[in-house]
């Protein structure tokens, strides 16, 4: 799924170079390459960020699939063809709508990696310049910002680690309202989450079914658990 074009790679440990500075040089310096962690990747273009995976993300085929660009056989054989244009120039080209279906699937995407990279560790690193991955990098974020959303939601899961020990955890529906209140309307974006609150269902069953982002069903239930309506079921 890449183009071999390596120079001379710079190698290291993050515990002596945290990934958040590395992150800001190669952007200062408008660097093009590959950020390689163990087997984790970051890649980027111009200091800009276009591609994070972890060991533990999802497909990228599934996905792109899931902005609706085609059929998961049709979008992977886009990474293997011979057509140097990169995948995602040629679904904007093919399906012009779903630049913003796109833009926000890869930004939750790769998001939930950086997250996951942020976290401090002694892991070693290697960069690799001039590294091009075929998903291609037209919707690709700035890097700094990109950073900041990271550890602002990194900031969140600490929170909600507190109130959610593990995705084994099971919740169930509070039998009375909090503060003696007669009625609560419920959102259908909460709904969804809620009714699935069952005193059976872990928070991994949850994410599951729903087929939503890990971070965004934590962030969810915790919210409901706040305001008193589910809390964690005892053992």
């Amino acid at each position: 799924m890449s183009t071999e074009t390596v120079q001379q790679t710079i190698g290291g440990n993050l515990g002596e170079w945290p990934l958040d500075q590395i992150i800001e040089s190669l952007s200062a310096t408008s660097k093009t390459g590959l950020i390689q962690i163990g087997t984790n990747e970051i890649w980027f273009e111009a200091g800009s960020i276009y591609l994070v995976r972890t060991d533990s993300s999802p497909s990228l085929t599934k996905t792109l699939f899931n902005a609706e660009v085609g059929s998961l056989n049709e979008i992977d054989d886009r990474f293997y063809s011979e057509d140097q244009t990169s995948v995602i120039d040629q679904l904007i080209k093919e399906y012009p709508s779903s630049e913003q279906r796109l833009r926000l699937v890869l930004d939750e995407y790769n998001l939930a990696g950086l997250l996951e990279l942020l976290v401090p560790s002694e892991s070693d690193f290697q960069i690799q310049p001039d590294r091009v991955h075929k998903l291609g990098s037209s919707l690709a974020a700035d890097a700094n910002s990109f950073v900041a959303k990271a550890k602002y939601r990194l900031g969140i899961w600490k929170k909600i680690a507190s109130a959610i020990p593990g995705v084994d955890a099971v919740f169930e529906v509070n039998g009375l309202l909090p503060d003696a209140q007669p009625s609560r309307n419920i959102t259908a974006d909460e709904w969804k989450y809620l009714s699935r609150v069952n005193g059976h269902n872990s928070v991994e069953q949850i994410v599951y079914e729903t087929q939503e982002p890990a971070f965004r069903v934590c962030t969810s239930l915790y919210r409901l658990q706040l305001e008193g309506l589910i809390a964690e079921k005892a053992e």
